[in-house]
């Protein structure tokens, strides 16, 4: 008798454990392969000062710099994301930048630029850090057309182009959290806060606002105002408003070549006027040339031939100009001089 009830006894305990192993197993598979991760983490892996521009981190390997407030970014990272057009005269130690209708000249150190030839006060002059050159990118912002700012939460510049189209989205209430991949097995690198304590209604104010960049079925991939990229659930979103940064002027473009060869007129202009040619009475252009500006001397005094005239007439014919520099082939020298120094140049 006593040794069947301790053999119940024995059975009960052997089913309450292999139960309790089962359900810890379940557990721990649940909490392996399925339960949300909840552990924060830091939204970038790169150390030092990070840049995002638009959706993307830009990996520099001179990244930007804080100094006395200013933003600075180097020559190399200007020119490889946002213009690559600007010049460096190393042996003037001048930073020539080049937009439609301005150019803007910086020497190296000094508090005085020049915009169209005419100065302009720095608040931070370009200098040399750690042997590479870094330019003030507030100063610029405007000729780019770029908006800046820096983040102290995450260390992070972050800059959009104008004319930009974003849409806004807001975390629904303090559950909302931003992932740094598509899964909710990903590490959080974001919760939001709500607007009070014990209250779970998020705030819509810009600290608080997603823009978004790019979406799948289930998740959309954002940018959070202090610049961190990661991605939040659709159903744990509020979609706002469409965001303009700002809306830049629409520029004239100049007719599209097709593809393969091209045919190129000269045109040897010895005054300002009218283009002559039509594509009614000469079919087949794709490209004039006008001799508009001739290098006169050394000094690098530049004479004038364009007229905007000429330059709409050739548009409306479907061409494209292409200005021409003359030189005086009795200098050869002269010209030289001229083409490697960039304030005769200017």
């Amino acid at each position: 008798m006593g040794s069947s009830i301790r053999n119940k006894v024995l059975y009960i305990l052997a089913v309450v454990l292999i139960s309790l192993l089962i359900i810890t197993g379940v557990y721990v598979i649940y909490k392996a392969e399925f339960a949300p991760n909840q552990s924060v983490v830091f939204p970038f892996d790169t150390p030092g000062i990070r840049l995002v521009i638009g959706g993307e981190e830009i990996i520099c390997d001179n990244p930007p710099i804080l100094l006395e407030g200013q933003i600075l970014l180097s020559f190399d990272t200007i020119k490889k994301n946002i213009d690559p057009y600007i010049w460096f005269d190393e042996a003037l130690q001048k930073v020539t930048v080049t937009t439609k209708d301005r150019v803007i000249r910086m020497k190296t150190g000094s508090l005085e630029a020049l915009v169209n030839e005419k100065p302009m006060d720095l608040n931070f002059p370009a200098v040399e850090q750690n042997e590479e050159l870094y330019l003030p990118i507030d100063f610029l912002k405007d000729f780019y057309q770029i908006s800046v700012r820096y983040s102290a939460i995450n260390d992070v510049v972050i800059i959009d182009f104008n004319d930009q189209f974003f849409t806004n989205a807001y975390p629904i209430n303090t559950n909302t959290v931003i992932r740094k991949g598509m899964s909710i097995r990903e590490p959080i690198i974001k919760k939001f806060e709500g607007i009070d304590e014990g209250v779970q209604e998020v705030s819509k104010e810009p600290r608080n606002c997603l823009i978004i960049l790019d979406e799948t079925e289930e998740w959309f991939r954002v940018r959070t105002y202090d610049g961190a990229l990661g991605y939040v659930k659709k159903e744990d979103v509020e979609i706002d408003d469409f965001h303009r940064v700002i809306e830049a002027p629409e520029e004239e473009k100049p007719p599209v070549l097709a593809e393969g060869k091209i045919n190129l007129v000269w045109d040897m202009t010895y005054s300002k006027h009218n283009v002559e040619l039509s594509k009614d009475t000469t079919p087949g252009i794709d490209v004039i040339s006008p001799t508009w500006f001739e290098i006169v001397d050394r000094e690098g005094t530049i004479k004038n031939r364009a007229t905007p005239d000429y330059l709409a007439n050739a548009h409306a014919n479907g061409w494209q100009v292409w200005a021409l520099f003359s030189n005086n082939f009795n200098d050869i020298e002269g010209t030289s001089i001229i083409l490697n120094n960039s304030d005769k140049r200017q």
